[in-house]
């Protein structure tokens, strides 16, 4: 006969092994790179926190986003205390959320770095649909961060990638070509003029 107390303690036991928990510590290059964190929930009703701890070491004030798989925001997190009504202040930034099975992308971006999902293009006047604004700023403080993602049941390790994302004002891959290729063209025909010329 299996004692209550007993069992109790084999669920929390069972409980606490579901968990997961990964941390990430690095530095980025430029305060415009986002650090994304890619990770797939299997159960429903599973909690997610998000938190960073970079603030607390001196370093720059991080701003967390929480993606949903076609990348529309769940929620986001400047500071996990901003001093307005709370205390004591804090730019570190902390997500709690509830999930359902689905894949999911935190991002960490540096302030002011902006995502204009909703935004209309020209307002402001950067925005040319959707996107990063590329207004990031380490405001002086050195550029290492350091993440943590919990969940409250198991999941597989996520992917990660530092990477400088996508921006509406750059040209397509396609358009950079089409430039270089029309650059080059013009400098050949004008070569080939000043040897025609020569003769």
């Amino acid at each position: 006969m299996i004692r209550p107390f007993l069992l109790v303690g084999a669920l929390l036991l069972a409980g606490a092994a579901q968990a997961a928990s990964f941390e990430y510590t690095g530095a980025f290059s430029d305060p415009n790179q986002i650090f994304e964190v890619q990770f797939t929930v299997t159960q429903a009703n599973t909690s997610v926190t998000a938190q960073t701890f970079g603030w607390h070491e001196g370093d720059f004030d991080p701003v967390l986003w929480l993606f949903s798989s076609t990348m529309q925001q769940i929620t986001k997190d400047d500071d996990a205390c901003n001093g307005q009504g709370c205390s004591p202040v804090n730019r570190d930034s902390l997500i709690n959320a509830t999930l359902g099975p689905g894949t999911y992308t935190l991002v960490l971006t540096t302030f002011d770095q902006h995502w204009w999902v909703y935004g209309t293009p020209g307002t402001p006047s950067y925005v040319t649909n959707t996107g990063w604004s590329y207004m990031g700023d380490f405001s002086g403080l050195p550029p290492n961060y350091d993440l943590k993602l919990t969940t409250s049941t198991s999941i597989a390790a996520p992917t990660t990638q530092l990477v400088f994302p996508p921006h509406d004002n750059a040209p397509e891959p396609s358009s950079a070509l089409l430039f270089a290729a029309g650059g080059a063209l013009l400098a050949w025909r004008a070569k080939r003029r000043r040897t025609v010329i020569r003769r």
